[in-house]
């Protein structure tokens, strides 16, 4: 994604020609995301004839795991989700090997740092003694934050929609696009400036044909503002 910070650090602003929702609205903010793989090594035993032998990696992960989820701050906006556990190699076995992939969205990046370190702290703990865990960062997108600038840049687009016959509608998303990558440099980012559609990502994607010509006129009118 270099190429885009790239790009962006020579703009003023960036319009992401993503779908709109299908209702039509616009993204003027996506959430940040950070992915986080977590393994906890332990040591196999017999979980009849001498557990006591055994260190779970898979009892380490689940308490990391919970306690991870609690990371989350509603308020703020922010989540952590343990999406992914893979651990152990049969029920009558202590598992000796545990991994979890958690994804951690926030709004603002200062608030994504804070995650990550509550993460890291967590990881540096003690959950079932005996067992070690180590994380390693998967991915890190930032966050696209409606900013001052950004808040500008949507009243131009909403003066150039409503010269093209209709009125603007916004979102906040909660996923992440190129655009995150773009926010990053400083500039005011606005996302799902193409046609309205729905169905994303399956075989019922839709595209609605009759925001089409609508949507061309409002890009037109706001490049004359620009």
């Amino acid at each position: 994604m270099h190429w885009l910070e790239d790009c962006a650090g020579k703009s003023k602003a960036a319009l992401v020609f993503e779908a709109a929702r299908a209702g039509g609205e616009l993204v003027r903010s996506r959430k940040g995301v950070a992915t986080y793989q977590v393994t906890f090594k332990g040591v196999s035993a017999h979980a009849g004839n001498n557990p006591e032998a055994g260190r779970n990696a898979n009892v380490a992960a689940m308490r990391f795991a919970l306690a991870a989820y609690e990371l989350a701050d509603a308020a703020r906006g922010t989540t952590v989700n343990p999406g992914l556990i893979q651990g152990g190699t049969g029920s009558n076995i202590i598992s000796d090997l545990c991994t979890v992939t958690c994804d951690l969205r926030y709004w603002n990046d200062q608030d994504g740092d804070a995650l990550e370190a509550g993460l890291k702290a967590l990881v540096e703990k003690t959950w079932v003694d005996g067992v070690t865990q180590s994380a390693e960062p998967i991915s890190h997108s930032p966050a696209m934050p409606y900013s001052p600038d950004t808040k500008a840049l949507v009243e131009k687009i909403d003066a150039a929609a409503l010269e093209a016959g209709f009125t603007a509608q916004w979102v906040d998303a909660g996923g992440g696009s190129d655009g995150n990558h773009m926010a990053v440099m400083g500039i005011p980012v606005v996302d799902g400036c193409g046609p309205a559609g729905g169905g994303f990502h399956c075989d019922k994607e839709f595209l609605r044909l009759d925001t089409i010509e609508e949507r061309i006129q409002m890009i037109v009118n706001l490049l004359k503002r620009l």
